[in-house]
């Protein structure tokens, strides 16, 4: 058996001892990573599914998601999930700090050895996932009911929306009050980083159980917190611009060459694959040394912290480098040579399949995609008005979306906040007023536009033209459940019955109208959702931005379902989506959607190629 060094390394020694292991920890972090995303990530989202449909519904969309994660089963997820996501990230920094640890002790491991480690180490790992979520989730509680109790007493008075476009002293006062929360919440879970962080080293380096190993890292990391804290977080910072610098120099390279074979397409084709395969290359590396270095970071302040407890005297829970550690011997020098075999007959191949398949998944039917104008295109006039339906027309945009709510008799208006106090001054709910309530009351102007009256829905059909087409976004706050049946009463009345379809953050409603007129195409409004979105009975899913993805769209296409992304206001975001296949735009800017989408249309496969290439290098 190897002698390992009485005294820890110091850190320039530690960068050279891991620079004459860099093979195994280069081939370890290379097949982990591949294996936690194609063969461990999978499951994580199935259970998860699986607790959805426990609670009844195919999918969770925001309202639904919020009351799914406050009831108990909701509660076991939000434990469970988050843990065996952690569990995964420990099992995968465990084989980096057994590999660190041994090369910064002047060891090295077999294969065996080390899988046979992790393996012991696993359950453990998983109770000290579970351990740690519990813990911090119970950390977050205190300051997520003061967030709460701050927004009840000082911005609950009115739709939120007034206080975001207004801005008066409650609001700033309650801004402020949640960035203090917000601080302190960071504050408590940097505190709790900084006592576990030597937790996952105790549970496999020295095989202790959760908590044992949790007091134990709170004792080794007394006086070196702050300083453990600021190499954790320069390390992260250093990563992020590497990776941003390499992002960077990479497209510049990519643009470059691929305009070089611009004029001939099985050049095109090769080059693109060849730059997939080299960009890939170089981000893995370069995520793979960062790994490793933070894993040998830990190890080695492990090590320094084990080395102060035992010369200090260390208390009974304290760990010691030489009793508890699991003897490894050395390894044979076969090592290395069946790393790099390993690393060029597996990892490479594996690596660039994955890659070829990640960017073919990318490639997405591509559908002339419309612009919607959100709330009637509300930059340029006040927001559901018919002065931004004339300037939304004027823009070019294809469909106009409108916000509707019933007042006290029963009549559909247009109107998107709850009350009146932001449009028109007013601090009355809209459920609360009748139709000759609001017609003495004005729209406040926007963009130049003269006020005008609050429209009904009856009187904004009249003024559209033949072409338009409307998305008509139901707002009834669980206070009108009539309001559904009587928008559709007016589109019928109006003969918008082919032109008009109707979105909600709530699916009843959508089910009524589908119920009472199949010829209405019905989407669910999402800013957040789980599940699988294609099972929702509904013909088009209108998402943030942020949820489109090419999987979801080509899935969503195969189901007979669009897509449509809001609130799309910037050229680069717009782009995104378009190369992604949404079916359409909702902006704020129709004009400006106009424009990047007949831009678009009019670009050649090269063009395409390239835009894809530069996305999927992003992550977008």
């Amino acid at each position: 058996m190897a002698t390992r060094t009485t005294q820890p390394l110091s850190w320039p020694q530690s960068i050279r001892a891991l620079m004459r292991a860099w093979k195994p920890l280069v081939v370890y972090e290379l097949l982990v990573g591949l294996l936690t995303t194609t063969v461990l990530g999978p499951p994580l989202v199935l259970v998860f599914y699986r607790l959805i449909e426990l609670a009844g519904e195919p999918v969770l969309g925001n309202l639904e998601l919020a009351r799914f994660l406050l009831s108990p089963l909701g509660l076991v997820a939000l434990v469970v999930v988050p843990s065996i996501a952690a569990a995964l990230v420990l099992v995968h920094y465990s084989g980096l700090i057994l590999l660190a640890d041994a090369a910064i002790g002047g060891r090295t491991l077999s294969l065996v050895q080390l899988l046979r480690t992790m393996i012991a180490a696993a359950p453990r790992l998983l109770g000290l996932a579970l351990v740690q979520v519990s813990l911090a989730l119970a950390a977050a509680v205190p300051f997520v009911g003061l967030a709460a109790l701050v927004y009840w007493l000082l911005v609950s008075e009115a739709d939120i929306n007034y206080y975001l476009d207004a801005r008066p002293p409650r609001f700033w006062l309650a801004a402020a009050i949640g960035a203090v929360l917000a601080a302190g919440l960071a504050a408590a879970w940097a505190w709790i980083f900084i006592r576990w962080a030597f937790a996952l080293p105790a549970c496999v380096l020295h095989g202790q159980g959760p908590v044992q190993a949790i007091r134990a890292s709170g004792t080794l990391a007394r006086g070196r917190g702050a300083r453990l804290l600021a190499w954790v977080v320069a390390w992260v910072a250093v990563e992020q611009l590497t990776v941003f610098a390499a992002i960077w120099m990479l497209d510049r390279f990519n643009a470059t060459l691929a305009s070089t074979f611009q004029e001939r397409l099985s050049m095109l084709v090769w080059s693109t694959v060849a730059l997939l395969l080299v960009d890939t290359a170089v981000l893995q590396v370069i995520a793979a040394i960062f790994a490793i270095g933070l894993a040998a970071l830990i190890a080695w302040q492990y090590q320094q912290a084990c080395q102060v407890a035992n010369a200090a005297g260390a208390p009974r829970e304290t760990l010691t480098l030489t009793a508890v550690r699991p003897a490894l011997s050395a390894v044979r020098p076969s090592w290395q040579a069946r790393s790099a075999v390993l690393a060029l007959a597996v990892a490479g191949p594996t690596l660039s399949i994955v890659s070829a398949v990640a960017l073919a998944r990318t490639v997405v039917e591509h559908r002339t995609a419309r612009v919607t104008a959100h709330r009637a295109g509300s930059k340029a006039a006040p927001e559901n008005s018919l002065a931004a339906l004339k300037r939304a027309l004027a823009a070019g945009a294809d469909c106009v979306e409108i916000d509707v709510q019933q007042t006290a008799d029963g009549q559909v208006v247009l109107m998107h906040d709850r009350d009146l106090r932001r449009m028109a001054g007013d601090p009355r709910d809209v459920n609360d007023v009748t139709l000759a309530d609001l017609r003495p009351l004005r729209l406040t102007p926007s963009g130049g536009a003269d006020d005008e009256p609050i429209p009904t829905l009856a009187e904004f059909l009249a003024a559209c033209d033949d072409r338009v087409r409307l998305n008509v976004e139901l707002k009834d706050f669980g206070r009108t459940p009539g309001l559904a049946l009587a928008v559709v009463e007016v589109l019928r009345q109006a003969g918008f019955i082919g032109r008009a379809g109707v979105s909600c953050f709530d699916l009843p409603p959508l089910v009524e109208i589908s119920a009472a007129e199949p010829k209405i195409p019905v989407g669910k409004i999402l800013s957040a959702a789980q599940g699988d979105l294609t099972r929702l009975p509904v013909d088009f899913l209108s998402l943030h931005q942020r949820m489109v993805t090419a999987n979801l769209v080509r899935a969503a296409h195969a189901q007979q379902m669009e897509i449509h992304a809001w609130t799309v206001n910037d050229r680069d975001a717009a782009l995104r989506l378009l190369d992604l296949g949404a079916d359409n735009l909702i902006t704020s800017d129709p004009a400006l959607m106009r424009e990047v989408v007949d831009w678009y249309q009019g670009r050649d496969d090269v063009e395409r190629v390239l835009m894809r290439l530069r996305r999927w290098m992003r992550g977008e």
